[in-house]
């Protein structure tokens, strides 16, 4: 089926962009296009100021107390209350445009600067799982006096001759129940078979035919936030997924400080029931959204980081902080998830996806096995971008590994109103640089409450675009005379993106120079550790074929602005995908196909890890990537032209007006 497109263009500056989803907002449109119209509610309607009027065309707009009925039947819409039906011709009044001169910045051609997800694991899409724990039917003959073997024994002669098991196992508990259950559906019985190591192991016996009940939870074990999904092991189809946040982020939101916390006397105990704690709440919300019955789950996967990893498991993280940074272990033995104080049967088995190094965990490695770049010839670049910034870069002949200590701020620690990207989100910003009106959009289109990371890296690339902040990341103080939005606050210099009345918030919502530095620290920590890598291995950031980025903050990230402020390496934007959560998905693969876990461990064992914090040349590359874009200009000579050509249009758009 031919995909749609639908052409929308702005007057009177006639700039036309292609937009591929019918009821796409207005507003976001007009922000890609580069077409300025005022708002600064974050699309709620509640301001009124992004008024456009419809010239040619079909929309579906929500009815406004902003617009009288003249506006109305004249024409007039909120573009943040619009949705697009067909091509469109839009004209922008006067009120909704600048208060001084005319300057639009074109563009893309289309709705695409906002990366698109990728898809991972498609070609199993129609494969039949066949996981490490899987349920078998078998039908036996009784015992006789001819054939008197012991019941354990008739079970290994059933799933040796219909399922080619060679040799199986199985522990007391097993055994108690055996004989019982064997004979409870006259020889007719499912065994539940761990398949991950020879000899396999035998996790639970039921009477008759149960192989459709059979259900798999795969979960990420996030510092932030903890993933599960509930998948059917029949058809591998995902049942429910459910979130929340870790709960041991009352004792540090970033790995280092948990570890602290770790060494304090009970510390470690208290962290570890803390994150057992959320998994067992997400776990209960997808039985309860699903309907099914934990008895009937056969086992659990779980990727997270490697402090993550060792906290769930009961482990002291102490050596992973502290030089040579090892960590316990990177493999780990399938255990029963009970074990560790989840609140499934005792029969349920756990794998923990492998580690590769103290920093470096088994979220990557899950990233990894979902993107499948082992198996690709490409040299692709994936980061999983978080309170930790963990890169691979390689192919299927070699991988590299860093984890850059990124901080919080891009997951809203750090920053004066910075917050996750949740409802009331600041996702995206354009900011006038003829009068320096903000632009603003929020995710579910409510008033704002906060900032998130993506809006932050929007917010600074436009601020130095228009000439609000240098390339230091300090305000151009004279502004205060042109704009009431620059001033200096309480803290310091600031620029207001909202006042309070167009927010959920009693202040005004304002970016400062503090949350400025603390972003380029974080941009300066990822980029560095991205050159490090490639120069380690004699290779540039001209040489890469494909960018991921994982994690839930690349969702919403503009490629273009990324670039802008010197967070990605300036590179052919289609290059560049949002993996989405590639830990989850990793874990999904590794919980239906026990291939996939062999893979994980192959994985493990192919990356190469660079620790960065012994490293000299990262420092130096560290200290010269505090700058916008960077101080080595000559990297981003694209981004460096589009600044000099912005600032000369403003200056003489000024004049004239």
């Amino acid at each position: 089926m031919p995909e749609k497109k639908y052409t929308v263009v702005f007057e009177p500056d006639n700039v036309a962009i292609d937009v591929f989803n019918e009821g796409e907002n207005l507003l976001r449109v007009a922000i890609v296009a580069g077409v300025h119209i005022n708002a600064s509610c974050g699309g709620a309607g509640t301001c009124g100021k992004c008024k456009i009027k419809l010239l040619e065309g079909e929309v579906d707009s929500e009815r406004s107390s902003k617009l009288s009925d003249e506006q109305w039947d004249e024409g007039f819409k909120l573009a943040c209350r619009t949705n697009i039906k067909s091509d469109l011709r839009v004209e922008i009044p006067i009120e909704s445009r600048h208060e001084k001169g005319v300057l639009t910045r074109q563009g893309a051609g289309q709705v695409d600067h906002v990366i698109s997800q990728a898809k991972w694991g498609a070609e199993y899409e129609n494969v039949a799982p066949e996981p490490i724990v899987a349920k078998y039917y078998v039908e036996m003959s009784p015992p006789s006096e001819d054939d008197n073997i012991s019941d354990m024994a008739r079970v290994g002669q059933a799933l040796k001759r219909d399922y080619d098991i060679p040799k199986v196992t199985a522990d007391l508990t097993i055994l108690k129940d055996l004989s019982t259950l064997l004979r409870q559906e006259d020889w007719k019985a499912t065994i539940s078979v761990c398949r991950f190591k020879e000899p396999s192991r035998i996790l639970k016996v039921e009477p008759g035919d149960t192989r459709e009940k059979a259900l798999i939870l795969a979960v990420d074990v996030g510092t932030t936030t903890i993933h599960a999904k509930l998948l059917d092991a029949m058809t591998g189809k995902e049942l429910a997924f459910s979130a929340d946040y870790n709960a041991q982020m009352s004792m540090g939101e970033d790995v280092i400080s948990r570890m602290v916390n770790a060494a304090k006397k009970g510390g470690l105990e208290t962290l570890q029931k803390r994150v057992v704690k959320t998994i067992n709440t997400v776990i209960d919300e997808v039985f309860e959204k699903a309907g099914g019955d934990r008895e009937n789950l056969t086992h659990m996967v779980f990727g997270g980081n490697t402090t993550m990893t060792q906290l769930l498991l009961g482990l002291n993280p102490k050596y992973i902080r502290e030089a040579p940074y090892v960590p316990v272990a990177n493999l780990y033995t399938t255990l029963t998830a009970s074990q560790l104080g989840v609140a499934v049967p005792d029969h349920v088995s756990a794998y923990i996806m492998p580690c590769v190094a103290s920093y470096v965990g088994g979220d990557i490695t899950a990233g990894v096995l979902a993107t499948e770049i082992h198996l690709k010839q490409e040299l692709t670049l994936f980061m999983d971008v978080g309170t930790n910034g963990e890169i691979i870069i390689g192919n299927k002949d070699w991988m590299v590994s860093a984890s850059a200590s990124a901080g919080p701020a891009f997951e809203g620690g750090g920053v004066k109103f910075g917050m996750r990207a949740s409802f009331g989100a600041i996702e995206q910003v354009r900011v006038s640089p003829m009068d320096y009106e903000p632009m603003i959009m929020t995710i579910g289109q409510v008033k704002p409450k906060g900032i998130c990371g993506s809006g932050m890296i929007d917010c600074i690339a436009e601020l130095q675009m228009s000439g609000v902040i240098s390339q230091n990341g300090k305000f151009n103080r004279e502004l205060a005379e042109e704009t009431w939005r620059v001033r200096e606050g309480e803290g310091g210099w600031e620029y207001v993106l909202c006042r309070a009345e167009d927010t959920q918030l009693d202040e005004d919502l304002a970016i400062t120079e503090p949350d400025i530095d603390n972003l380029m620290r974080t941009k300066a920590s990822i980029y560095s550790a991205c050159a490090v890598l490639l120069k380690s291995v004699g290779l540039q950031f001209s040489d890469l074929e494909k960018i991921i980025i994982a994690g839930g903050f690349g969702q919403f990230i503009d490629v273009e602005k990324a670039m802008t402020i010197g967070l990605l390496p300036e590179a052919d934007p289609e290059i560049v995908e949002y993996g989405g959560n590639t830990s989850l998905e990793g874990c999904r693969l590794a919980s239906l196909y026990r291939d996939k876990v062999e893979e994980a461990e192959v994985i493990g064992s192919m990356i190469t890890n660079i620790e960065l914090s012994t490293s000299n040349m990262y420092m130096d590359e560290y200290v010269a990537a505090l700058f916008l874009p960077h101080t080595r200009l000559e990297e981003f000579p694209i981004r460096v032209k589009r600044l000099e050509e912005m600032h000369e249009a403003v200056a003489k758009g000024k004049l004239e007006s």
